[in-house]
């Protein structure tokens, strides 16, 4: 206990050594079904090879749909599918993203594939937000317009 509280542990997963619960018995088989169970291996395997990036298909969609604002106006996604609307995205930056990985409820992706993401999100939102900027300051300006000459016809010279 005294090692315990020494340290700064984030986070814990107790493993019974055996069904007893008595210590210097150890059952492995029993261990490592738990640390399966757990997602313990899994974890490290993804750790391993380096998939430092994931996202559930909704977090993905809600971060990088702003890259299919085109010229024109927003293109609006073909499907209804989560994980078939990533792919409408990914397909819309015309990138080759082989070393992407696809879980059941999540994208992986290392950080080149991020690198990437984050500039087509980026170069998107410069696009738009400059479109929504233009749009601002003509309505402003017509409006300063509309306020000065009425100003202007009231007033006596």
């Amino acid at each position: 206990m005294k090692e315990l509280k020494a340290t700064q542990s984030h986070y814990i997963r107790c493993i019974k050594a055996n069904s007893q619960k008595k210590p210097r018995i150890f059952e492995g088989a029993s261990c490592l079904e738990q640390l399966k169970c757990a997602g313990v291996f899994e974890a490290v395997t993804i750790r391993k090879n380096g998939y430092p990036f994931r996202y559930t298909f909704q977090r993905f969609v809600e971060r990088y749909k702003c890259i299919l604002a085109t010229e024109s106006g927003w293109q609006p996604l073909q499907s209804n599918v989560l994980q078939d609307q990533c792919y409408e995205i990914l397909t819309a930056t015309g990138q080759a993203f082989a070393g992407m990985q696809w879980g059941q409820t999540m994208v992986l992706f290392r950080a080149d594939e991020y690198r990437i993401l984050e500039l087509c999100r980026a170069l998107s939102t410069d696009r738009v937000s400059s479109k929504i900027q233009a749009k601002a300051r003509g309505r402003l300006t017509r409006r300063y317009v509309r306020h000065t000459n009425t100003h202007i016809r009231s007033t006596p010279f």
